[in-house]
C-alpha cells in the first residue's frame, strides 16, 4: 500500500491545517503524478532488494509491484502524520477522515521522547486514528465479525463450565473500563482485552480453537513507559505463581498462552483478574 508520510515537530505552527491540506493534495494527486515504475526506479537506486527486504521468492516480486499498482490506481493508499506530539485538533481530524475513507488510511504516529536522569533516551510510539468506527468502515466484504453470542456458542461446544468463566473476563474487564474487540476469523472465534489511557493497551485474547479455549497474554504489545522490561519481568514472576504456568524468559518479547481450564480453579481466576486490576490502576495513575 503506497504510504505519504508527513513529518512536523509539534512546536511548527503547520502541525495542523496547512499539513493537513497537503496531505490531501498528495492523495487527491498521487496517481497522476507517481507512476508504479518510477517508484520502483527510485526503490532499487538505493541498492535494496525487495526478495530480501519481505523474504519472498523471486517469482512473487512482478505481483507485488503489480499490487503496488492497483491500489494506487484505486487510491488504496495510506496517510501517516508523524510528530512528536499531535495536537488535540489534528488527532480530531485524523480520526474524523480515517473513520469515513473506506479505501485510504489516515493515521497519525506519535513518538515521545523520554530522557533519564542518566541521560538515557527512550521514544515512545502511539498510532492514532483506529477507533471501532474505523475498523468498521474498513472491514473486506465478506468479513466475519464474533461477538459474545456467537463466541460462548462455540465455547459452549467444547466444554459448557467454559462458557460461565469467558462471560465473567468479559463482564470483569468491561467493569475495569477495558473495550473488548471481537475478532474476524472464520473459523476460530477471539475476543481481545484493550485498555485505553495514555496508550492503547492490549492485555490478552482468548481464542476457542477447534480443541480447547487458550488465552494468549499480549506480552508482545505490552509498550512502555507502563510496560517496561522489569515490569514484564515482574509480571512473569507473578502469573507464573498465580497461574501454576512458567512462563519462560524468552517469551517476555512474544505471546505465552496457557488453557483456559486453568481459570476453572476459582482461586487462580480471582487472583488473575485481580493482579490486572492492580494493572489497569496503575496505568490510570501513569496517566494522571
Amino acid at each position: 500500500m503506497p504510504t505519504f508520510i508527513e513529518v512536523k515537530r509539534s512546536t511548527d505552527t503547520r502541525v495542523r491545517r496547512e499539513v493537513v491540506a497537503q496531505m490531501l493534495d498528495y492523495a487527491a494527486n498521487a496517481k497522476e503524478y507517481w507512476s508504479v515504475s518510477d517508484i520502483r526506479k527510485i526503490y532499487e537506486k538505493q541498492n535494496k532488494n525487495l526478495c530480501n527486504d519481505l523474504e519472498i521468492e523471486e517469482g512473487i516480486e512482478e505481483l507485488f509491484w503489480q499490487n503496488v499498482k492497483n491500489n494506487l490506481k484505486l487510491g488504496k493508499i495510506r496517510l501517516l502524520f508523524v510528530a512528536d506530539e499531535i495536537p488535540l485538533s489534528l488527532k480530531r481530524i485524523i480520526e474524523f477522515l480515517n473513520s469515513r475513507m473506506t479505501d485510504t488510511d489516515v493515521l497519525g504516529l506519535e513518538i515521545k521522547q523520554f530522557i533519564s536522569d542518566t541521560n538515557l533516551k527512550t521514544f515512545v510510539s502511539r498510532i492514532i486514528g483506529q477507533t471501532s468506527n474505523s475498523i468498521q468502515v474498513k472491514k473486506p466484504l465478506g468479513y466475519f465479525e464474533w461477538n459474545e453470542e456467537s463466541f460462548l456458542k462455540e465455547v459452549e461446544k467444547l466444554d459448557i463450565a467454559l462458557v460461565e468463566i469467558c462471560k465473567g473476563i468479559v463482564n470483569k474487564f468491561t467493569d475495569l473500563g477495558c473495550y473488548i474487540y471481537w475478532g474476524g476469523g472464520k473459523q476460530t472465534g477471539s475476543f481481545v482485552s484493550i485498555y485505553e489511557a495514555n496508550q492503547r493497551h492490549q492485555l490478552f485474547t482468548v481464542f476457542s480453537y477447534a480443541k480447547q479455549v487458550k488465552l494468549e497474554l499480549y506480552f508482545q504489545y505490552y509498550k512502555e513507559s507502563y510496560f517496561t522490561h522489569d515490569k514484564k519481568k515482574q509480571m512473569q514472576k507473578k502469573l507464573s505463581e498465580i497461574l501454576k504456568f512458567k512462563i519462560e524468559d524468552d517469551k517476555l518479547n512474544k505471546r505465552p498462552s496457557f488453557n483456559i481450564d486453568i481459570l476453572k480453579d476459582d482461586n487462580k481466576r480471582k487472583e488473575f483478574i485481580d493482579y490486572f486490576e492492580l494493572i489497569i490502576k496503575d496505568i490510570k495513575k501513569l496517566k494522571s
